[in-house]
């Protein structure tokens, strides 16, 4: 089982809600961010602790939606939820709220539905996080 899958299925740990992010800015980090494939053994797909990617600013989707939904989770008071999404044998991550999507260093200011009719995306399982 690759740590993608682990990980949605049991988010609770690898979200961290707890650190601070009194000072942390998410269209800062946007911008810094570079999305970056993982390359364990070549074949296996690896989830960072969410302090390594926010330390490096680099990652792939999970590691960023894992930062976002932290984020999320400490500083607002809406709905989280994750997103495993397929189109053909791609799969992505994201994390998405009620009216956005974070996607590999990006904020769609979309629903779920549109960012995945955009993106030609099928969603395959949603975690929430908070309802």
């Amino acid at each position: 089982m690759t740590w993608t899958v682990r990980a949605m299925l049991r988010p609770e740990r690898y979200v961290k809600p707890e650190l601070d992010w009194s000072s942390f800015d998410l269209r800062w980090f946007n911008k810094k961010f570079t999305w970056q494939e993982d390359k364990l053994f070549g074949v296996w797909d690896r989830l960072q602790p969410v302090e390594e990617t926010l330390s490096k600013r680099q990652g792939d989707c999970e590691d960023y939606a894992f930062v976002a939904a932290s984020y999320l989770l400490s500083e607002t008071d809406e709905p989280v939820s994750l997103a495993y999404l397929m189109r053909g044998v791609e799969a992505h991550i994201v994390c998405f709220t009620d009216d956005a999507v974070y996607s590999s260093g990006k904020t769609f200011e979309w629903t779920l539905g549109q960012y995945c009719l955009q993106k030609n995306y099928k969603t395959v399982y949603t975690n929430e996080l908070r309802a």
